[in-house]
C-alpha cells in the first residue's frame, strides 16, 4: 500500500485510490518488472554459473560491452536523480526513475540473450552479463527499500548480500 501511494500520488497532493489500481500497480511493477528481473537473473546465475556471481570488470574493454557500460551509467545517474527527487519529496518521481532502471535491466536481458551466450560457449561475455544483472538487482533493492522494505530485504538476502538494504547508505554503493 505504501508503494502504491508513493508511486501514484505526488507528495502533498490528493490522489485517487481503487483496489483495481492497487492490484494493477503491484502486478505491473512489483511482480512483472522487479519480480521478473529477479527470477530470471537468479535462475540464470544458478544455471550458467553454478549459483555464484561471476567476476567481470566491465570497464575492461576485453570483458565489458557497451551495453554493460550503458547500464552501469544509467544506474549511477538513477542514483543521482533519485537523490534529487527525494530532496524535494517527489517520491513518485524517484520511483519513476527507479522503474525506468529496472525496465532497462529487463530489456538488457533480451538484448544480451544470456541463454544464447551460454549455448554458443561465450563464457566471458556471459559472465559479464550475469555480473551486470546482479549489480542491477543489488542497486534496485537499495532504491526500493524505503518503499517496500520487506521485499527489498528478501531480494537482498536472495542476492547473498549481508545486512539489510536499509542499513546501506546509497552514497556508499559501488558497482
Amino acid at each position: 500500500f505504501r508503494y502504491f501511494l508513493m508511486r501514484e500520488v505526488p507528495f502533498g497532493n490528493d490522489g485517487d485510490f481503487s483496489e483495481a489500481a492497487l492490484v494493477g500497480r503491484i502486478n505491473s511493477d512489483l511482480a512483472n518488472d522487479l519480480g521478473n528481473l529477479l527470477n530470471r537473473t537468479l535462475q540464470m546465475i544458478v544455471s550458467y554459473s553454478g549459483g555464484a556471481v561471476p567476476d567481470c570488470d566491465i570497464s575492461n574493454p576485453r570483458s565489458g560491452d557497451a551495453l554493460d557500460l550503458e547500464l552501469r551509467a544509467l544506474g549511477e545517474s538513477t542514483m543521482a536523480l533519485v537523490d534529487q527527487a527525494m530532496e524535494t519529496f517527489a517520491y513518485d518521481e524517484a520511483l519513476k526513475y527507479v522503474w525506468a532502471f529496472i525496465s532497462r535491466g529487463n530489456k538488457y536481458i533480451d538484448e544480451t540473450m544470456p541463454w544464447k551466450l551460454n549455448k554458443e560457449g561465450e563464457t566471458k561475455r556471459l559472465h559479464c552479463v550475469l555480473h551486470t544483472l546482479y549489480e542491477v538487482l543489488r542497486l534496485a533493492a537499495l532504491l526500493v527499500a524505503p518503499y517496500v522494505p520487506e521485499s527489498a530485504e528478501k531480494i537482498w538476502k536472495q542476492l547473498g548480500c549481508t545486512g539489510t538494504p536499509l542499513s546501506v547508505q546509497i552514497d556508499d554503493f559501488r558497482w
